[in-house]
């Protein structure tokens, strides 16, 4: 883990194996999720936060996912939540969109996106729009 305050890095270990390909947000406290991966040809729904050199199981996702981004984003300047965007695996993934409260720990299915993505970038803009680029629809 990198500090960017002391410009260091940090190893742990922890007793969990955690799936390949997953991805990672720290949100606006400081907190740090991973969701999804899996080995080649699959992919998870796990939820985990890193919590004193530790993985903490949090609820799962909704789908599926690995190659998707998560973006967190403070709605209406008090409340944490995490966004999950599309997929490259299962294909039924892939134009997904789901949001997860951190306080609640709980995950809410949004709407679809108009095109299936993976490989892509998500955007947060001023706390109230995400924009998804680039990557691939779905090839």
């Amino acid at each position: 883990m990198y500090n960017f305050r002391t410009h260091s890095y940090r190893s742990y270990v922890v007793n969990i194996k955690i799936p390949a390909n997953f991805m990672s947000v720290e949100n606006e406290e400081g907190r740090i999720f991973l969701t999804g991966g899996g080995e080649p040809g699959k992919a998870t729904k796990f939820c985990y936060e890193f919590i004193e050199e530790r993985l903490v199981q949090r609820r799962d996702m909704l789908f599926e996912r690995r190659a998707h981004t998560l973006t967190s984003v403070l709605v209406e300047g008090k409340k944490s939540q995490i966004f999950a965007i599309g997929s490259s695996l299962p294909n039924e993934s892939m134009n997904k969109c789901e949001v997860y409260d951190v306080a609640l720990d709980q995950w809410t299915q949004l709407p679809c996106l108009n095109t299936k993505r993976n490989f892509h970038t998500t955007i947060a803009f001023d706390c109230s729009s995400l924009y998804v680029v680039a990557g691939f629809n779905g090839g």
